[in-house]
């Protein structure tokens, strides 16, 4: 009965443990978004240009540096040019929650901005009015 009981409730524990977090700017589901592969991103951004996506990558928000990085080794590089800059919109994560999430693999939707290559035109492109974030 005892290793039952424990077979029961320790998944239960280890999945609560890892529990990941969600945050929107609206309610509804205002966008339709299209899911894209960072590599495919990188590899040629003006191919989405305009479009709302959704992406995942390594999270840096940092003085000069807010990004969505391919890797945890380009985030620690700093190597911009496997990076986005990525545009937050106003209000949905305080900037001290977002430093927080530094090296964290997460999801974002946002605008892809082809033209616009961050701070100091130094990235692959923009992600703007970025709205969504789960990690």
């Amino acid at each position: 009965m005892k290793y039952r009981l424990l077979t029961i409730l320790l998944p239960l524990f280890l999945f609560s443990c890892n529990e990941s977090k969600e945050f929107k700017k609206t309610k509804e589901e205002s966008n339709k978004y299209i899911s894209v592969e960072i590599d495919t991103l990188l590899e040629n951004p003006s191919r989405f240009d305009g479009k709302y996506i959704e992406v995942s990558g390594i999270l840096l928000y940092e003085f000069e540096n807010v990004g969505l990085y391919k890797t945890r080794a380009d985030a620690n590089r700093k190597d911009s040019k496997n990076a986005l800059w990525t545009d937050f919109e106003e209000r949905l994560l305080p900037e001290e929650e977002l430093e927080k999430l530094k090296n964290k693999k997460v999801i974002v939707r946002g605008q892809v901005n082809s033209e616009s290559k961050g701070h100091l035109m130094q990235f692959a492109g923009t992600l703007e009015k970025v709205d969504y974030l789960k990690y």
